[in-house]
């Protein structure tokens, strides 16, 4: 089986640490296959034109492109149509030569998979150690490392990586439980197409 190139964007300078990890993980644990060559990179903002072409560049080395983008609350469908495929197209519609515009469109639509997170990244932690959100997940994960573990700092966002592997007493997340969560099983389809 040829080894497949796969690029994850996400918009948290954290977050390329935790997405490093957790493909590392996910192999590692039999999630996924090995035979991907996985790579994470910050994505410029879903709400800038710099994205699109950071995306557009990608289409020629990668096989998959994976953008995870947080709704913040918003309404998933707008936020991936309106800050992030909008400055795409735009980008396409700018740069790329007309008679090649239809084959270039194909071919992303082929190759990239947007993920909506219905908050942010910790909404997968919160999931995965049964944490409730009721708020922001950011916040209840706080809450809740300040009075069930006694963290005297609660969460930071740098801290985001620790979670993958359980690593300087932070919990380690429940794969298996996460499995079950919307946003990653579309997150792990995206790498297994």
């Amino acid at each position: 089986m040829a080894i497949r190139q796969v690029i994850i964007y996400t918009e948290d300078s954290y977050g390329v640490a935790f997405f490093k990890k957790l493909i590392e993980r996910l192999v590692k644990e039999k999630f996924i296959d090995i035979s991907l060559n996985v790579e994470t990179k910050r994505l410029a903002g879903k709400c800038y034109l710099k994205s699109g072409r950071q995306i557009v560049t990608s289409i020629e080395f990668y096989d998959r492109i994976i953008v995870v983008i947080d709704a913040e609350g918003k309404n998933k469908k707008t936020v991936k149509v309106n800050d992030l495929e909008k400055h795409v197209f735009n980008h396409i519609k700018h740069r790329v030569q007309k008679d090649h515009i239809n084959k270039f469109k194909n071919k992303i639509k082929d190759k990239l998979k947007i993920i909506v997170l219905d908050y942010m990244i910790e909404e997968w932690i919160c999931y995965s150690l049964g944490i409730k959100v009721r708020n922001k997940p950011s916040e209840d994960l706080n809450g809740w490392l300040r009075k069930y573990k006694s963290y005297k700092h609660g969460y930071k966002k740098s801290t985001l990586p620790y979670f993958v592997y359980g690593e300087k007493s932070y919990p380690k997340i429940n794969l298996k439980a996460l499995m079950n969560y919307p946003t990653f099983k579309e997150f792990i389809s995206a790498l297994k197409e």
